[in-house]
Formats: structure tokens, sequence, C-alpha cells
């Protein structure tokens, strides 16, 4: 999975947009974005709430795939290009700073801790959610939908 937010770009709200693409063997199977449910305080926290976000619907996707019979490996990578907020989610650090995040949020750490969930840094020029949350250049934005067009096929 990869997920990607904007930073407080909705000028009326100042929410941040998350969004999310699930993969299946290279294969889009799910995908979106939409506004995050509360204003962010810093790109960190923008990014460690979409993951939250992004990670309800990956447990969800996952429990569907089961019921119909296929098999999904542990863990689930989890594709980010924001480390602090990699390692928020992964580790109960800096909880000074952390601590007036919603506990809806924290969730994702149980998941890390058990092996279900693995959050894998990924360099932003290669993160392919980017699309998903804000307008892009011409050349980011051919990247992007090659990597969507390619990942369909």
């Amino acid at each position: 999975m990869s997920v990607d937010p904007d930073y407080a770009n909705d000028w009326i709200s100042r929410r941040s947009r998350a969004g999310r693409i699930i993969y299946l063997n290279n294969d889009v199977v799910a995908y979106g974005s939409r506004l995050q449910p509360s204003v962010a305080r810093s790109s960190t926290e923008a990014e460690y709430m979409a993951m939250s976000m992004a990670c309800k619907e990956l447990r969800w996707t996952k429990n569907i795939l089961l019921s119909i019979g296929l098999r999904v490996a542990s863990p689930i990578e989890v594709y980010e290009d924001n480390q602090p907020a990699a390692e928020l989610a992964k580790h109960a650090m800096s909880m000074k700073r952390s601590r007036h995040m919603d506990i809806a949020h924290h969730w994702i750490r149980h998941y890390v801790a058990n092996g279900t969930i693995k959050i894998v840094y990924q360099h932003t020029s290669i993160q392919r959610a980017d699309g998903m949350t804000k307008a892009l250049a011409k050349g980011p934005f051919e990247k992007f939908a090659k990597y969507v067009v390619a990942d369909t096929k």
C-alpha cells in the first residue's frame, strides 16, 4: 500500500487530503482520497493520520480477500515518505509532542507491533499515492499515471 497526504491544502477548513493506493500482486485493488477528519498541526501528524486512515481500509480489504479464500501474506507493507510519522507508528516515541493526537490514530502501533503491518520508508520522488492528493506538474503526473496504468494491466 502507498499512502500520502498533502498538508493543510484545503483553503476553507485547512484540513489535509489523504490519498491511498492498495495493491495485490502489483495490481491496484483499491484507491481513493478524502479530507482528514481534523486539522493536522504538522506534516508528521497529517502523514500519521493518513497512515491510520489507509490502514483501516487495508484491514477491511484484507478481510474481504480472506473471506473469498485468497491468502494474504504478512506483514503487509505500507509505503510512507515521512520518517518521523513512520517512527511514531513503530514506537511510542515523542509522546510529549504527539499526546494531542486522537487516540483513534494510535491503534496502528498495535498492528505494527504484532507484525500485521510493516511501515516502509519510500522517498517522496517515488511515492505513488502523491497523485491522489494534489495537482501535479506534467512530469510527476506522467510518472504517477505510468505507475497506476502499468499496475492495473
